[in-house]
């Protein structure tokens, strides 16, 4: 969804497309009685995509494929435009003055032929340039908090069992500054909220996939709750924090970090999302 909610963009990876590669993003326009479908913009197996806050780029990205690829929202036509030099990217961060984007290189996570890393997207001139990567332990997913970059992914240098770490970038001088211990797995999910990251991720080795680093303290608490994590969504107004994990919504108190079942859903639950509180 774009910054404004009144744009939705799609990646379908195996979108068959004539004389190219299947693969597509889908653009949706959203008003509050009709939905119409825009544009089908050829991507090779487009699967993740990040958009810039003013809602002007859209960035795409690929599984097995060093280049991320660049959609100029403001253009008249939609036409994705390959940028090369990176290693495995799985994702992206924007500024919030939208002029970089700090991609995360998912690396020898992802069977790439270096180290994780986040290296920067500039977006200054007419075609967006790729900066300088800075080696990090691991790189699936991130947050931005000022100048602080909190990105999580797997070292695979240490023990199994033990590679899940997350990594305090300093984006003002591109340092790392801070890295703690995590659950491990797939990095899927980040928030923030009562001065507390919330990250979560799949198929981590102790099933106790949801990690709470205290921005405070720099100290990491390990849910209760058991399973994949597949949602987090903050309510602010009641200050609770709602997790999706192992198919059941929890309710966490922020504070205490103690979790509650105040709702039984039919099924297998996958995600959450705030409308009004």
């Amino acid at each position: 969804m774009s910054s404004d909610g009144l744009h939705a963009y799609a990646a379908i990876p195996d979108n068959p497309e004539n004389s190219a590669p299947n693969g597509a993003v889908f653009t949706f326009s959203i008003s509050s009685t009709t939905g119409t479908a825009g544009a089908q913009v050829p991507v090779p197996g487009a699967r993740r995509l990040a958009v810039s806050n003013d809602g002007k780029s859209l960035l795409v990205f690929a599984d097995n494929n060093n280049s991320v690829y660049y959609i100029n929202l403001a253009g008249t036509t939609f036409t994705a435009v390959a940028i090369p030099g990176f290693n495995q990217p799985y994702g992206a961060i924007f500024s919030s003055d939208n002029t970089t984007a700090y991609v995360l290189n998912c690396g020898t996570e992802c069977s790439g032929t270096a180290a994780p890393s986040v290296q920067p997207i500039t977006f200054s001139g007419t075609t967006p340039t790729a900066g300088t990567a800075l080696t990090v332990p691991g790189a699936t997913k991130g947050y931005l908090n000022g100048s602080t970059l909190y990105v999580a992914g797997n070292d695979l240098t240490k023990t199994p069992g033990q590679q899940g770490t997350l990594t305090a970038v300093n984006v003002s001088n591109m340092t790392v500054a801070a890295t703690a211990a995590i659950a491990d797995g797939l990095h899927t999910k980040m928030s923030f909220f009562n001065n507390k990251l919330w990250i979560g991720s799949l198929n981590c080795t102790t099933t106790n996939c949801l990690s709470i680093f205290d921005t405070s303290s720099s100290t990491v608490t390990i849910g209760t709750t058991t399973g994949n994590v597949t949602g987090i969504e903050p309510a602010p107004v009641s200050k609770l924090m709602f997790v999706v994990q192992g198919g059941q919504i929890n309710q966490y108190d922020p504070d205490a970090l103690t979790a509650t079942v105040p709702y039984q859903v039919s099924g297998q639950a996958w995600d959450v999302k705030l409308l009004d509180q």
